[in-house]
């Protein structure tokens, strides 16, 4: 797939096309700029035009308080007819935020960004989803009023932070404290409303060293300096275009199913920098299966992430890893193993592949009267498993837990938010777990039937929190037995895909597929398995 990316700021445009990258001044009116965007990478063959813009964005809507006429210039619509190709517009802080979320290993907490350039702009990211608001204004907390009797902002008001710590204004009054004092509101504005893991502040500007010593001084907490411009602003353009879903069409033309042609059943997948780890049930001569990729297509067979159980657990049946990344840069294996009954465990280890090490005297969850517990899935500072209830005649729940901050402990209520047997495809089973949280609602991915079946299938439930209560929706399942694919499920996600895993027609083997996952009227759509 053929990404070009744009960078659109008040005082630079940038574009980046295969790794190579140009610039120029951005002229002082939104029509020259646009003119002056595509005459910097000409009529290249692309597919897919991802543009960061240093303004206010509301789908294919732009403005900008300091290149004005933008608004009328009809930014997507040029692109899409010059290069023939989806456009993904952002705006940058937005953009920054996402890019920041993915440095730091995708965690299921908040996490912010503050840019500071020709402007200062804000975003935040919770849960893998940008925070955009009703008007695409959310985080903008660079008009934040911090003193009511200072200069007009161009957004109408006084003493926006704007006014303080932005290029032009420091230039103006050269006062590197003011702008601090400003910014340190800022981040203690968000750190107060949204409870982010970091405040990561970047930007031309935030590159002049005086600004951080006096941050320093007043004691701006939870921010920390960050690299993020250049090459890195426009590298994760490409990120933020795949994760809002364009270009799809035509990068599914680019693979074929099974995209990892090897056993590898109960698949999870986790986004790390620039590398997808994969990680599946025992099997291939290692209890915890992995692999690596960089595009989810060409993978890579790993080690064993896991060489060594917990002593609480026995060889042999360790199903359905899933990993976490924590904020210190370590990471937490969840998997299934029996002690006679299955159980949840859970390991440590510095790198995604591991070697993981669990030292704990006991599983972290085990329901034995229940059956035991299997099918772990830490998902937004929640635990979520299924009790194996199928297996000793009883009835099968999904369970919700809040994990502790470590991930290392379950605290708080326990609670069943989903249960087989009330839609006739789910036969006697439901497992595999997967939760996320889109648009402010929470989705509950969930499989049914028997694994070992053609039955066996993908639905989903909507929930009105992380603990529930959960409604099952009436269209499932959603992903079924089609074409090569039987008995598809155990789903997760990356990027704009659910992967999940589906047996081939000899039922040998449980190789690794990808399908494209939409969103319509709040309805998730797989486009698959055929």
């Amino acid at each position: 797939m053929r990404v070009l990316a744009l960078d659109i700021g008040g005082t630079w445009l940038r574009a980046d096309l295969d790794g190579t990258t140009v610039q120029r001044q951005t002229p002082g009116n939104g029509s020259d700029a646009l003119a002056a965007t595509i005459e910097l990478v000409g009529d290249a063959a692309v597919d897919a035009v991802g543009v960061s813009f240093g303004g206010r964005v509301h789908g294919d809507d732009v403005v900008s308080l300091h290149v004005p006429g933008w608004e009328n210039a009809g930014l997507a619509a040029a692109l899409r007819d010059r290069y023939g190709a989806p456009v993904k517009i952002a705006n940058d802080a937005n953009a920054g935020a996402l890019a920041e979320w993915d440095a730091a290993g995708r965690p299921n907490e908040p996490c912010a960004y503050i840019t500071v350039s020709t402007g200062v702009g804000g975003g935040v990211v919770v849960g893998g989803e940008i925070l955009e608001g009703a008007h695409g204004l959310a985080g903008e907390i660079g008009h934040l009023v911090v003193d009511p009797d200072g200069e007009e902002c161009a957004c109408g008001q006084r003493g926006c932070v704007e006014t303080l710590a932005s290029g032009p204004a420091i230039a103006r009054h050269g006062d590197y404290a003011a702008a601090a004092r400003a910014l340190s509101i800022a981040v203690e504005s968000l750190r107060t409303v949204v409870d982010p893991l970091f405040v990561a502040i970047g930007g031309g500007v935030a590159t002049a060293p005086q600004l951080w010593e006096a941050l320093i001084g007043v004691g701006a907490r939870r921010a920390r300096s960050t690299p993020l411009h250049g090459a890195r602003v426009l590298a994760l353009l490409v990120l933020a275009l795949l994760l809002a879903g364009c270009g799809g069409g035509r990068a599914a033309k680019t693979f074929e199913n099974p995209v990892y042609n090897r056993d590898f059943p109960d698949p999870f997948v986790l986004h790390v920098g620039d590398t997808y780890y994969a990680y599946a049930t025992n099997g291939n001569g290692s209890n915890v299966q992995t692999a690596s990729s960089k595009d989810l297509v060409h993978w890579t067979p790993g080690p064993d992430a896991l060489p060594k159980l917990g002593s609480w657990a026995f060889p042999g049946s360790t199903w359905a890893p899933e990993v976490s990344a924590r904020a210190d840069g370590t990471y937490v294996l969840y998997y299934t193993a029996s002690s006679g009954t299955q159980c949840i465990g859970r390991a440590v280890a510095k790198s995604p592949q591991g070697p993981f090490v669990d030292g704990f005297d006991g599983p972290l969850v085990c329901q034995k009267s229940d059956g035991g517990s299997i099918d772990p899935d830490p998902s937004g500072g929640y635990f979520y498993w299924k009790n194996d209830g199928n297996s000793i005649g009883k009835t099968t729940h999904i369970w919700a837990q809040r994990l502790s901050a470590d991930g290392l402990r379950l605290v708080g209520p326990r609670r069943a938010i989903e249960r087989n047997g009330d839609q006739a495809w789910e036969g006697g089973v439901v497992e595999g777990p997967e939760m996320i949280r889109r648009s402010g609602r929470y989705y509950l991915f969930y499989s049914g039937d028997a694994y070992n079946n053609d039955s066996y299938a993908v639905g989903y439930a909507t929930c009105d929190g992380p603990l529930g209560p959960c409604k099952d929706a009436p269209e499932n399942p959603i992903l079924k037995t089609g074409c090569r694919a039987h008995g598809p499920g155990h789903n997760t996600f990356a990027g704009p895909y659910i992967v999940y895993h589906a047996w081939n027609p000899a039922h040998t083997k449980r190789a690794l597929w990808l399908s494209r996952l939409d969103w319509k009227n709040g309805k998730p759509v797989v486009h698959g398995p055929c």
